[in-house]
């Protein structure tokens, strides 16, 4: 996407000018708008980790977001706010398997006293 008669250090100001405008709708709750720019800063770098970490913030599901921060680690493994938002995505996701896992176990052990009870039931009936 370059431009005739703009310098790479033009082209580049640019794009940073864009990504800070990215994140400043982003900021201000405009996620929309911010992944409408930060798709334009990714579609003439695609290695630029910022905008890929933006575009997690901004994503609107969870399988997205891991994408993206995914992708961020892997053009910088050294970046401390993608690896903390991953693990902290990891820890959440957990902590529901857990819950889920403990919801399941009293539901059947309500059923199995249900049942011990309607059998208790019958056998005092006769």
């Amino acid at each position: 996407m370059r431009n005739m008669g703009m310098s790479s250090s033009d082209e580049a100001a640019n794009l940073e000018d864009l990504l800070q405008l990215a994140i400043t709708q982003a900021r201000q709750g405009n996620k929309q708008g911010a992944r409408v720019l930060l798709e334009q800063v990714l579609a003439a770098d695609k290695h630029n980790d910022r905008a890929w970490l933006w575009m997690a913030y901004t994503s609107t599901n969870d399988i997205d977001r891991r994408r993206y921060l995914r992708t961020v680690l892997q053009l910088n493994p050294s970046n401390k706010a993608a690896r903390q938002a991953l693990d902290k995505m990891q820890h959440q996701r957990q902590k529901s398997e857990a819950r889920t896992q403990q919801f399941g176990i009293l539901v059947l052990a309500i059923l199995v006293f249900i049942i011990a009870a309607a059998c208790l039931i019958v056998i005092v009936a006769r």
